[in-house]
């Protein structure tokens, strides 16, 4: 095994460092993909030293590759992780996630953000999946406006996991127009695309189609509870 430049002590400075500084918007795919490769050398360096990674950081870890849609890199860390990570419920579920949108199954997704409390999600003052939410829901937005020339009010808001206030809101920015039977039409060469989509996943757009087909018709509310963890100095989470 190659031994990692840095030591352990070295890439949590750095860690901390890079959590404390992060975008609030969901352009700068760079920055979270440097934090990720950060994150992987400590965890090679923890083993070197025999280190055991905290269970908060093995979760921000899975939400760093939802957030750069490396959804098969996320398999493998799912793969090497430890029994003692793999017992926690946030982290089974982010694999579940993960699993999901391998299959585009969409609808899992929305389900899986429903129905679980994410207060262990939170590192550093930073709530990962809150942050993964955005980078998807952007990818999202991006993959309706290549694939639908109209979609349903209802559709839209439910896909990209909005309210209809809310859906109204981000259309008017968008320059979508909505008629008076809350029908979505997608401006041709509106810019909605704050993150770039990979050929391999168009893919995505094939099966919206089929997804969009069984959505129920009831407004889709995401319940995340937000911990208000201490801010700490240490990369595992420790005080």
């Amino acid at each position: 095994m190659t031994s990692s430049i840095m030591s352990a002590k070295q890439l949590s400075s750095l860690i901390a460092a890079k959590v404390e500084n992060l975008p609030v918007d969901v352009t700068n795919v760079v920055y979270y993909s440097e934090l990720l490769t950060l994150i992987g050398e400590y965890e090679l360096a923890s083993i070197e030293e025999n280190i055991m990674m905290d269970v908060k950081l093995y979760i921000f870890y899975m939400g760093l590759y939802i957030i750069v849609y490396d959804i098969n890199g996320a398999k493998h860390l799912w793969r090497r992780s430890p029994a003692y990570v793999k017992s926690n419920n946030t982290y089974t579920q982010l694999k579940n996630i993960c699993l999901a949108l391998l299959k585009n199954d969409m609808n899992s997704v929305n389900q899986i953000l429903i129905s679980t409390s994410w207060s262990e999600s939170n590192f550093m003052n930073c709530n990962i999946i809150e942050t993964a939410i955005l980078f998807l829901r952007a990818r999202l937005w991006k993959i309706i406006h290549k694939s639908y020339k109209i979609i349903t009010l209802n559709n839209l808001a439910e896909f990209v996991m909005l309210n209809i206030d809310e859906t109204k809101m981000q259309c008017s920015k968008y320059g979508w127009t909505i008629d008076d039977n809350n029908m979505v039409t997608p401006t041709v060469n509106t810019d909605v695309d704050p993150i770039n989509i990979a050929e391999d996943q168009i893919v995505l757009i094939k099966t919206l189609s089929t997804y969009i087909s069984h959505l129920e018709r009831k407004p889709l509310k995401i319940d995340i509870t937000k911990a208000k963890d201490k801010k700490t100095d240490t990369v595992d989470g420790s005080s």
